[in-house]
Protein backbone atom coordinates (compact mmCIF):
# COMPACT_ATOMS: atom_id res chain seq x y z
CA UNK A 1 0.00 0.00 0.00
CA UNK A 2 1.20 3.77 -1.05
CA UNK A 3 0.62 6.93 0.04
CA UNK A 4 0.44 8.19 -3.18
CA UNK A 5 1.53 5.58 -5.39
CA UNK A 6 3.09 7.69 -8.46
CA UNK A 7 5.20 9.87 -6.65
CA UNK A 8 8.25 9.16 -8.25
CA UNK A 9 6.93 9.61 -11.66
CA UNK A 10 4.66 12.57 -12.00
CA UNK A 11 4.54 15.96 -10.21
CA UNK A 12 1.96 15.83 -7.89
CA UNK A 13 -0.58 18.68 -7.66
CA UNK A 14 -3.09 20.37 -4.96
CA UNK A 15 -5.89 17.96 -5.55
CA UNK A 16 -3.63 14.93 -5.18
CA UNK A 17 -2.63 15.83 -1.62
CA UNK A 18 -5.13 18.43 0.06
CA UNK A 19 -7.01 16.17 1.88
CA UNK A 20 -4.07 14.40 3.36
CA UNK A 21 -3.97 14.73 7.17
CA UNK A 22 -0.34 16.25 8.29
CA UNK A 23 0.63 12.36 9.51
CA UNK A 24 -0.40 11.31 5.70
CA UNK A 25 1.69 14.16 4.33
CA UNK A 26 4.92 12.92 6.40
CA UNK A 27 3.98 9.48 5.32
CA UNK A 28 3.99 10.90 1.66
CA UNK A 29 7.41 12.33 1.85
CA UNK A 30 9.14 9.31 3.84
CA UNK A 31 7.72 6.82 0.87
CA UNK A 32 9.96 8.63 -1.33
CA UNK A 33 13.02 8.25 0.92
CA UNK A 34 11.61 4.14 1.78
CA UNK A 35 11.18 3.86 -2.28
CA UNK A 36 15.06 4.45 -2.31
CA UNK A 37 15.75 1.95 0.47
CA UNK A 38 16.47 4.19 3.34
CA UNK A 39 16.04 2.74 6.56
CA UNK A 40 14.36 4.48 9.38
CA UNK A 41 15.74 4.91 12.98
CA UNK A 42 12.31 5.58 14.36
CA UNK A 43 9.94 3.34 15.72
CA UNK A 44 6.74 4.86 13.96
CA UNK A 45 8.15 4.91 10.30
CA UNK A 46 10.26 1.49 10.77
CA UNK A 47 7.42 -0.23 11.98
CA UNK A 48 5.24 1.32 9.22
CA UNK A 49 7.34 0.65 6.35
CA UNK A 50 8.57 -2.58 7.46
CA UNK A 51 4.45 -3.64 7.24
CA UNK A 52 4.69 -2.60 3.31
CA UNK A 53 5.17 -5.60 1.07
CA UNK A 54 7.44 -3.20 -0.90
CA UNK A 55 9.59 -1.81 1.13
CA UNK A 56 13.58 -3.05 1.00
CA UNK A 57 15.34 -1.38 3.58
CA UNK A 58 18.96 -1.35 2.36
CA UNK A 59 21.03 2.19 2.88
CA UNK A 60 21.62 3.38 6.73
CA UNK A 61 19.76 7.04 7.43
CA UNK A 62 23.29 7.98 7.81
CA UNK A 63 24.52 7.18 4.50
CA UNK A 64 21.45 7.70 2.37
CA UNK A 65 21.93 10.48 -0.08
CA UNK A 66 19.24 12.78 -1.60
CA UNK A 67 21.00 12.74 -5.11
CA UNK A 68 19.09 9.55 -6.13
CA UNK A 69 15.71 11.38 -5.91
CA UNK A 70 14.53 12.15 -9.27
CA UNK A 71 12.74 15.59 -10.61
CA UNK A 72 9.51 14.22 -9.10
CA UNK A 73 10.70 12.91 -6.60
CA UNK A 74 12.59 16.41 -5.40
CA UNK A 75 9.30 18.39 -6.40
CA UNK A 76 6.90 16.12 -4.59
CA UNK A 77 8.97 16.47 -1.56
CA UNK A 78 9.20 19.86 -1.57
CA UNK A 79 5.16 20.54 -2.55
CA UNK A 80 4.60 17.75 0.31
CA UNK A 81 6.62 19.71 3.06
CA UNK A 82 4.94 23.10 2.14
CA UNK A 83 1.49 21.69 3.04
CA UNK A 84 2.31 19.95 6.71
CA UNK A 85 1.16 22.09 9.34
CA UNK A 86 -0.93 24.40 7.10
Amino acid sequence: KYILKDSSTRYLVESDIKKLTNEELGLAINEIYARHGRIFDDKYHKKYFESCSWYKGSVKAEDFDESVFNEYEKANIDLLASYRNK
